[in-house]
Parts: structure tokens; sequence; C-alpha cells
């Protein structure tokens, strides 16, 4: 009697042990798939899912050697202290890119998807804006502008991550240059991240399907979206705590060519949701004429989004504006209402330049008295000497 009951209990353990034993297993390789093939997201120190994200970024450090995949600068500082050896500075970077909301075929997010992510879950974040500065690059050559953009996103952005979004860079000088600092990385972009069509209506401009690109990144990531022909002048930090953060320029326009935001601002899902809506092709309709009634809107019952003026933000000098002639041919010592200690930025307004940034030598930048000229100057690094000629001032600008 005793013996079957015994042989029936130790049957019965088996089986269970059998059964957790799987279950185990199953979950072992779930776990595996989930942190190795499931894509996600930036997530700030205090953003949403913070516990979740941490342990799946531990999780793909260890399992680098099955599926390399490039890691961004905080994640791998979070779990640098669990690993003994860390991955090597990557000089591209492919993105995780998330689909946080449904897209149709013309690249436009659905509007009720927007606005639903508007009113319930878009809070805004917590904790400061992530440290990472994002540039578009849809082009052949880089400049010395180029280069001194960057220099200054991480001079005054500290700490951060500078990611250039591209499409057709060459490999030359200055390109080689830029990828050389420490902290940028260059994620190559694929043709339906471009949009083609928006609202029924073509794409044609590059400008226009980078407008619509940096409200995405600034969504899915957040950080400080800069373009190409904007230079920094002093440290960000006092905007790294606002949800998000646009400015004036002296035209009483608001550009959207420098933008800090945090991960799901309400600002910028409010913009997304009607930029699409309003983009017909022409040149400003969806971003810098609608971008002023968006803010207002917003900041109606949102105190947390900051708008600068334009004697203390990102555009002094307006496109259409006189003043802007300043920028390139003025005398920095004797404007009166302008300085550089005052704003957060210089936008140099390529187009409406007529190429001055592309051409710009060190003989130019060191003899020239303008503001671009002196902040120029106050990028270059000490002691730094060179002849006028492009090539040359590249090859010979020390990495330090």
């Amino acid at each position: 009697m005793v013996q079957p009951m015994f042989s029936a209990c130790s049957t019965l353990a088996a089986k269970s042990w059998t059964r957790t034993r799987s279950i185990t297993v199953i979950a072992v390789v779930a776990m595996i798939l989930l942190v190795v093939y499931v894509p996600f997201p930036y997530v700030d120190k205090n953003g949403d899912g913070s516990i979740i994200f941490h342990v799946a970024s531990t999780l793909r450090l260890g399992l680098g050697n099955l599926k390399r995949r490039p890691m961004h600068d905080y994640v791998r500082s979070q779990v640098a202290p669990l690993v003994t050896t860390p991955e090597p500075i990557q000089t591209t970077l492919s993105l995780r890119k998330v689909a946080l909301l449904p897209y149709d075929t013309a690249y436009c997010p659905d509007k009720k998807a927007w606005t639903a992510q508007c009113n319930t879950t878009c809070v805004g974040g917590k904790g400061e804006v992530p440290r990472l500065v994002h540039f578009i690059y849809i082009g052949k050559s880089m400049a010395l502008v180029h280069w001194l953009a960057v220099r200054s996103a991480m001079r005054y952005v500290q700490g951060a991550t500078v990611i250039i979004h591209y499409k057709g860079v060459q490999e030359t000088c200055w390109a080689k240059r830029i990828k050389a600092m420490p902290g940028v990385v260059f994620s190559e972009l694929k043709d339906n991240e471009l949009a083609s069509s928006v609202n029924g209506v073509k794409v044609v401009h590059l400008a226009h399907k980078a407008d619509f690109l940096r409200t995405q990144l600034l969504w899915n990531y957040g950080g400080v979206y800069m373009d190409f022909d904007a230079i920094l002048t002093k440290s960000f930090d006092p905007l790294m705590t606002y949800e998000a953060v646009v400015s004036r320029d002296m035209d009483g326009y608001m550009g959207n060519g420098l933008l800090v935001s945090r991960r799901r601002s309400c600002f910028i899902c409010t913009f997304a949701t009607r930029s699409c809506k309003a983009f017909d092709g022409s040149w400003a309709a969806h971003s810098v004429l609608l971008m002023i009634k968006v803010a207002e809107e917003v900041m109606k019952h949102n105190p947390s989004l900051k708008v600068l003026n334009a004697n203390e933000g990102f555009f002094p000098f307006g496109p259409a504006n006189e003043m802007n002639k300043q920028l390139y041919a003025g005398d920095l010592s004797t404007m009166k209402d302008f300085s550089l200690t005052t704003v957060y930025a210089l936008h140099l307004f390529n187009k409406s330049s007529r190429g001055r940034i592309m051409r710009m030598t060190y003989d130019w930048i060191m003899n020239n008295r303008s503001p671009v000229a002196a902040l120029s100057r106050s990028l270059l690094p000490k002691g730094f000497n060179s002849h006028s000629m492009n090539d040359k001032l590249c090859a010979s600008i020390p990495d330090s």
C-alpha cells in the first residue's frame, strides 16, 4: 500500500518538476527574445517604465555577443558598473525607431490617434529634457559651419550625445572630423523615414521633409533639435527643466530651427497634429506660421512651455529683418541692442545669407568683427592658427 502511494507521489513530483522547468525555460527564452528583438525607445532618467527599460538595457549589454546593438551613452552609463568590459564607442547608430502612433501611407500621423495621445497620455514627462541633440543632414559635403554647430552643441549641452540623422553625406574632411568627436553618432535615414506626401500634398522641398522628421524625433526621444546653421552661445542647462522651449525672432515669428522638448511633450504632440493638417506645400504654413498659434494655445493651460523672446532666445535676427545683414557684415562692438551673452543661440539663416556660411574661411573668422565671426572664434581650439583654405583649415584643427 505504501509502495504504490510512494510511486504515485514520485510520479506526480516528477511531472510537477518537469512542468516548472519547462515554464522556466520558456520564460527565459521569451525574455531573451523580448530584449534582443523588441525595440525600446530612449527613456530619460524619470520617464515611464524606467525600471523595465533599465533591466532590458542591462540584459541587452550582457547579450551583446549574441546580437550586437549600439547603445545610447546614457544607457551605457547606467549599466557600466555591472560589466567588466564596456562596449567600444560606436561611430554609427541605428536608432531603435518606435511606432508610438499609427501612420498612413503618406507618413502623416493619424489625427485621431494623435489627439487621443494629446488628451490622455501626453503629460509632458518628468525630470529634465534628455541630453540628446538631434541634427538632420540631407546633402553631400559638410563644411566648417557644420563642425561649429556640433562643437557648440557638445560645449553648451553638457553631457549630451549628438545624433546626426543623415542621408547622402560624403566622407569629406569635415565629416570625418565630426565623426571623430567623442559623443557624436551618425544614424543613416531610410527612404521611408522621410515624408513623400502629407495631407495628400507631395513633399518636394528637403526642408519640409526635415520639418516633419524633427517633430517625430522629439516626440519619440526628446532632446534638443538644431538646424545645422544654428550655433549655441551659452549653456542650455537653465532650459532643460522645462517641458518644451521655443523662441520668437525679431520679426515676431516663432522658429522651428531650434527646439527643446521632453519626450512626448504636450506642445510637440499638439504641433504635430496641427502641422500635418496645415501642410499645403507652401513654405511656412505648417511650421513657423502655425507654431505661434500652437504655442499661444498650449501656454493657456501648460505653464511648463517656455517661450523666449528674440533678445534672449535662439533667433535674435529674423530672416527677413534688416538686422539679419548685421550677422555677417555688422560690427559687434558697436551693436547697442545685442550681445552674444544674452542669447542662447545664433541662427545663421543659410537660405537668406546666400551661402555665406558655407564659404567661411579662417581669415574671415579671425579678421571680421561680425557676431558670426566672433562666435566662430570662440569655438576654435585655443592657440589654433591656419591658412585660409577650408581643406587646410579642416586638416589642421586639433582634436581638443
